[in-house]
C-alpha cells in the first residue's frame, strides 16, 4: 500500500485520466518525478511491471481502498457490453492491446476498436482514467470481489 500522502496524489491524477505533465504541474513536481512516484507506489502496491503499468496500479490502488474515497465523476451508469466489459478488466490487469487480442481471439485493431468505444461509453480519456471509472460504476470488483 502506498506509504505517502504525494504517491495516493499521483495515483488520484492517474485516476482522473491525467499524465505525467498535468500531475507534475499540479503537484509541483517534474514529470519524471511524477512517473517515478507512481511506479514505486505501484510497486509497494505489488503490481508487476507490465506493459500498462497505471491502469493496473489504479485497479490496484481501488482494490486496496486507497482511491476508494476519491469523489466519483458525475457519470449516468450505463450496462457494458459483454466484450467490453472483457476488455476493461484486461485493461486494469495492465495487458497491451496485442495480449488483450490474444486473450480474446481479436486483432489488436479490434482490441483499439473495443477500447475506442469504452472510452466513449464512460467518458473516459485514458486507460487508467477508464480502470477509475469502471470501479466508480460498478464495472470492476473491489477488494471484496462484489461490486460496490
Amino acid at each position: 500500500m502506498p506509504a505517502t500522502v504525494r504517491q495516493v496524489q499521483v495515483l488520484a491524477g492517474a485516476a482522473r485520466g491525467d499524465g505525467y505533465a498535468q500531475i507534475g504541474t499540479r503537484l509541483h513536481m517534474s514529470p519524471d518525478m511524477a512517473k517515478r512516484v507512481l511506479h514505486r507506489a505501484a510497486g509497494e502496491l505489488h503490481v508487476a511491471p507490465c506493459p500498462n503499468r497505471v491502469p493496473a496500479a489504479v485497479d490496484a490502488a481501488y482494490r486496496a481502498g486507497i482511491l476508494t474515497q476519491l469523489p466519483p465523476e458525475p457519470r449516468q451508469f450505463a450496462p457494458l457490453p459483454a466484450k467490453r466489459l472483457r476488455v476493461l478488466q484486461l485493461i486494469a490487469q495492465g495487458l497491451a492491446d496485442r495480449q488483450i487480442g490474444e486473450a480474446l481471439g481479436v486483432s489488436e485493431d479490434t482490441v483499439g476498436t473495443h477500447t475506442k468505444l469504452l472510452y466513449r461509453d464512460l467518458g473516459a480519456r485514458t486507460r487508467a482514467h477508464a480502470v477509475a471509472l469502471g470501479h466508480q460504476l460498478g464495472h470492476l470488483t473491489t477488494r471484496e470481489g462484489v461490486a460496490p
